[in-house]
């Protein structure tokens, strides 16, 4: 069963020398790589704690308005971030167990912190937390951006800070 996903957006444009960084980073967390495909076995290399099975990921880079899939209306990010995504780190998690789902917020956050960006879960935060107060707590965060679709669907714009707090509460799980 295909897992959680996220996208990282940036504010330049795709930088092979960035692009080269991230899949660096996120292929010495693994131990076997097949092109897009990698197993990460371990996230500690990376300041995260997942060390055990080789577990399936996919990355992949994009124009940011391609993988939103807004076209035009990627405008509504700019609008909300006070910049233009441009480039878009794509990764998911090829299983849905709760490791996968800390493996792909570890990665994140990484590629966050040593290159800057936004994580986006692809949809509305509410869905996954239950907890009322953190959720009113991360609608109400510095660190966290909502941008209200077209279609009046919400997603949140997340720092590495704001995730990472998530990461800590009893009920984390990405956005599936």
């Amino acid at each position: 069963m295909a897992g959680p996903a996220v996208s990282i957006l940036f504010d330049f444009d795709r930088d092979e020398s960035v692009v080269a960084a991230i899949r660096d980073a996120c292929h010495s967390t693994a131990t076997l790589i097949e092109g897009d495909d990698f197993w990460v076995e371990s996230t500690c290399k990376l300041g995260g704690s997942y060390t055990g099975e080789g577990r399936p990921f996919f990355m992949r880079f994009a124009d940011a308005s391609d993988d939103l899939e807004l076209g035009e209306d990627i405008g509504l990010y700019a609008d909300a971030l006070g910049w233009l995504p441009k480039l878009s780190v794509g990764l998911a998690a090829m299983c849905n167990r709760d490791q996968d789902h800390r493996i792909l917020a570890e990665l994140s956050c990484y590629i966050c912190r040593t290159h800057g960006g936004v994580i986006t879960m692809h949809g509305d935060f509410n869905w996954v937390c239950r907890d009322r107060s953190f959720r009113a707590r991360v609608d109400s965060h510095s660190d966290v951006v909502t941008v209200v679709d077209v279609d009046g669907s919400r997603t949140q714009l997340f720092k590495p800070s704001i995730l990472i707090d998530w990461m800590a509460h009893p009920d984390f799980r990405m956005l599936k």
